[in-house]
């Protein structure tokens, strides 16, 4: 068995490959927080969907809540930032909510047994078609 002591161990990480680290951890996280929280997304409506009829097309950006009654109960969809998500729904398995926020150019947010689709549309296209 081997036992290694602290004063026999080598520092791996020199202070500049340390400083180099902490510096790249600061870079992302600050385009990830200028990407996802200041860059305004407009030009885009949010379509809800109930029963195949559109009962909800908002011009975004738009902030709040929205409540759509299904059969079962109400499915509430938060919308801040341009995006959306499904936060709360009576179905069993919650794969709705587990989907997360959507934005434009993303699949839409399916909530099968409650029949409610999202969708963010973009307003003005810059391609022809889109294919994934």
């Amino acid at each position: 068995m081997l036992v290694v002591l602290p004063a026999q161990c080598e520092l791996l990480l020199s202070r500049g490959d340390i400083w180099l680290l902490v510096t790249l951890l600061v870079i992302a996280v600050l385009i990830f927080f200028f990407t996802e929280t200041l860059i305004p997304i407009s030009g885009d409506n949010l379509i809800i969907k109930s029963d195949d009829e559109v009962i909800h097309n908002i011009k975004l950006p738009h902030h709040g809540e929205i409540n759509v009654s299904s059969d079962s109960g109400e499915v509430i969809i938060e919308i801040a930032g341009g995006r959306a998500r499904i936060i709360s729904s009576p179905c069993q398995n919650q794969i709705c909510v587990r989907q997360g926020y959507i934005r434009p150019g993303s699949p839409p947010l399916v909530c099968l047994p409650e029949r409610v689709i999202v969708d963010i549309t973009a307003e003005n296209k810059n391609y022809d078609a889109l294919a994934r």
